[in-house]
């Protein structure tokens, strides 16, 4: 998309004029001399304008009466000079808006660049945490499929990469949408619904329509856009106010929708889907929209499920169900050590940019979602206004609008006549105020079944100074139901290495502890000496010896869960575990260090 670019019609309208007065003139000339005469002199014109107005003073010589005709042409060229220039003002604020739009344009497709960088950035940052020049960290956070080598797994045994939440899970044997069958129950909050009082400046013929209302063209207040399965579509909830200095102008006329302290206060609104049935639900998705200025963040206090809508529960435990999950505009970053902090708590699950949740299956026919937001950005806000005065008066009196005749509050912006003595102006007022708002594109409430068995193969990471010793970081969350014999607890995701693409080596990630005899290493090391090794057991490491020094490495994952074939473990179909991020730590075999 290309930026518009103005054209300016000041050259055209003045080359108008000047043949419009040049026609006039030749009506009136009767010799080929005048006519040649009068074409040298429009040309002449022509030039000489270029760059400036029309208008040409044609002065009063001192002691003599002034001409009226040069009066006449004074005020002519002047009011076609401003005629010409209103109109190029109109030109540049229709450009205006187009660059506007443009540069909103310009911004969503920076900000998708802005969110892969991040990514990117945040590898960069897990190497700063390394000072030793020979140490490197190979990352993945599952936000795309760039990393996935999906020509070495079999479609139906790959593990599924959600690339909106950057997590891996279980391959889906069977989804469904709950949210599509379901309605909006209710919306409760200490705020309003929709774009209401949020004002923008437009071109305008007349003095009493330089405002107009974003709802009169994007309303947001439509409840079904929330589980529509639309992103387009959009729900917004807000709390708008303005200075107490412009409410006391207007003499705190009309202004009940104004409500909220620029940095001190908190909008909170509580929605409530209700699917039409009880069903069994494991997976929740919530993606935010965040209004051009607005902080660009959302907080998500709690979810909870009921099956009869008087007794909830939380979705990770039944009496501690606040969440005060923050979700961002972009993906969240997070330091090395705070990102592989062996945390399987699923209630803080990472996001990028949107919220997931997924949790063990359970009935549920009402999901209700409390939402909050802290911050307040600045907006034009605006109101009706009306006033009134005698015909034969030049002052107006502000009025209520209870005071207005119901024909003349849903006139144009203007002035309207009442009666033989009285007037009413109808004009949309605007000034700088402040919004809460909390924006959903869409929320959607699924029921997922897994395969027993799936796994990942990475693409081969280049080391071009070749590996000597590797360990791996992972931030994972394994079912609290898988857990039952802690003997197996470290084998529902197993993970293995490979250098040659041919053999592949277990390894633990650092989080994991032993549980049992067969607890593979945490640390691989190439071609070792036995000086270096002889503690490799009590540090779970252990020697590869290759023919030469490896310059690559590939990463398998293996997910597994319990297996469904018992009627009483039926509920195990609908579960996953989840690796959310992995990290590759390499000691290379770079000379001279």
């Amino acid at each position: 998309m290309n930026a518009p670019v103005i054209e300016s019609k000041i050259l055209e309208h003045q080359r108008n004029y000047l043949l419009e007065q040049a026609k006039i003139r030749l009506g009136k000339s009767t010799t080929t001399e005048e006519v040649s005469q009068l074409a040298d002199e429009i040309f002449y014109r022509y030039q000489s304008c270029i760059g400036k107005p029309l208008f040409q003073a044609r002065k009063v010589v001192y002691g003599e009466l002034p001409f009226l005709e040069d009066y006449y042409d004074n005020n002519k060229e002047m009011e076609k000079d401003l005629g010409i220039l209103f109109s190029e003002l109109n030109t540049i604020a229709t450009y205006l808006v187009d660059y506007f739009n443009y540069s909103q344009s310009e911004k969503e497709r920076i900000m998708t660049m802005v969110r892969s960088i991040n990514g990117v950035v945040s590898d960069l940052q897990m190497l700063t945490e390394e000072t030793t020049p020979n140490t490197i960290y190979l990352k993945e956070s599952f936000t795309s499929y760039d990393q996935a080598d999906v020509a070495l797994t079999e479609q139906e045994n790959r593990a599924m990469i959600h690339t909106q939440q950057g997590v891996l899970t279980l391959n889906r044997t069977g989804a469904i949408n709950r949210s599509l069958d379901s309605r909006v129950r209710t919306v409760q909050g200490n705020g309003m619904k929709g774009t209401y009082y949020v004002t923008r400046k437009v071109q305008a013929d007349s003095e009493y329509e330089n405002y107009e209302y974003i709802s009169t063209q994007i309303t947001n207040d439509d409840e079904k856009s929330l589980i529509d399965g639309n992103v387009d579509s959009v729900y917004e909830y807000q709390m708008v106010n303005i200075p107490e200095s412009y409410k006391k102008q207007a003499l705190n006329y009309d202004i009940e929708w104004a409500n909220g302290d620029e940095h001190n206060s908190l909008l909170r609104v509580k929605i409530v889907v209700q699917l039409p049935h009880a069903e069994s639900i494991n997976w929740i998705d919530l993606n935010p929209y965040h209004a051009a200025g607005s902080p660009g963040t959302v907080y998500v206090y709690s979810i909870r499920t009921s099956i009869d809508g008087i007794n909830y529960e939380g979705l990770f435990q039944k009496d501690n169900f606040i969440l005060n999950q923050e979700l961002n505009g972009t993906p969240q970053s997070y330091r090395a050590e705070d990102l592989f902090d062996g945390s399987e708590d699923f209630a803080n699950t990472k996001f990028t940019g949107q919220g997931v949740w997924s949790f063990p299956a359970r009935d549920a026919k009402y999901i209700e979602f409390v939402l909050e937001q802290p911050n307040s950005y600045k907006e034009l806000l605006g109101q009706e206004a009306f006033y009134r005065r005698k015909i034969d008066a030049t002052s107006w009196a502000r009025i209520r609008r209870q005071e207005v005749p119901s024909h003349i509050v849903d006139e144009k912006y203007g002035i309207h006549s009442v009666n033989s003595e009285y007037e009413i102006k109808k004009v949309l007022e605007a000034v700088m105020g402040w919004r809460y708002a909390i924006g959903i594109r869409d929320i959607s409430i699924m029921s997922f079944e897994f395969s027993e068995a799936s796994e990942y193969i990475s693409k081969p990471f280049k080391v071009d100074d070749g590996i000597r010793k590797l360990l791996l970081h992972v931030n994972e969350k394994i079912p609290e139901s898988y857990k039952e014999k802690v003997s197996e607890s470290n084998d529902w995701i197993q993970y293995a290495v490979s250098f040659d693409d041919i053999e592949w080596h277990r390894i633990s990630p650092q989080h994991h502890q032993p549980v049992n005899d067969t607890f593979p290493p945490k640390i691989l090391s190439i071609n070792d000496n036995e000086s270096n090794i002889e503690n490799a057991f009590a540090l779970h490491k252990q020697n590869i010896l290759l023919k030469e020094v490896p310059t690559q490495v590939r990463l398998k994952i293996i997910i597994r869960r319990p297996s469904n074939n018992e009627e009483e473990n039926k509920e195990l179909l609908y579960t996953t575990p989840l690796v959310e991020d992995f990290a590759i730590k390499i000691l290379t075999d770079q000379k001279g260090v």
